[in-house]
């Protein structure tokens, strides 16, 4: 995909590689810093360098930059890339979902419109090989679940969502996540209220 959504001055989209993940790991780490206190895990809980290589091996990886410095982020794999693992007749299904792995905005770069046109891109390029978006969010925090409501995201019951899916959920939740929901988004047609 070539045509990008519109950006304010001096921001700029990319496809994203193995030699940004350091400052992926950044941008994560500064992003979860307007997280309430005790709503995320005490760890240094960025994403492996194995689901950043997926996402880049996908072209699920696409980033916003100021510069030289990466201030958005959204990272995607398959829902059910690793399914053929718990049986082997699940590689002969067609993948339905792209799986949300992280959507991050740099606080020093928030309220410009970065999320959206972040996650308007992230479906317009998914609405090319997935029938939806799937993710995990918080349910009561005003820049998660209600965020991606507005983009036409709706509550996925735990009992329809995938075994990846559910799969996450539980990790967070071992995690002391809690409040944790599934969300999905049909890409046939793409809704979003903010155009």
């Amino acid at each position: 995909m070539t045509d990008w959504p519109e950006l304010p001055p001096g921001y700029e989209f990319a496809h994203g590689d193995a030699s940004m993940f350091t400052r992926l790991h950044d941008l994560e780490r500064a992003a979860d810093t307007v997280f309430p206190a005790a709503r995320l895990p005490a760890t240094d809980d960025v994403l492996d360098t194995a689901s950043l290589s997926r996402a880049c091996a996908t072209g699920e990886l696409i980033v916003i930059r100021r510069g030289r410095k990466i201030v958005g982020a959204s990272i995607g794999v398959p829902d059910g890339d690793d399914l053929h693992l718990l049986h082997p007749m699940h590689s002969l299904q067609p993948l339905q979902s792209l799986h949300l792995l992280q959507l991050a905005v740099h606080p020093d770069h928030g309220r410009r419109g970065l999320g959206r046109s972040l996650l308007t891109a992230t479906a317009q390029r998914a609405a090319l090989r997935f029938s939806s978006i799937t993710l995990t969010t918080f349910a009561d925090l005003p820049f998660n679940a209600p965020f991606y409501r507005k983009f036409g995201f709706a509550f996925l019951d735990e009992a329809d969502a995938s075994v990846a899916v559910r799969a996450a959920l539980r990790a967070e939740r071992s995690l002391g996540m809690t409040q944790r929901v599934a969300m999905k988004l049909p890409l046939a047609p793409f809704k979003s209220d903010y155009g």
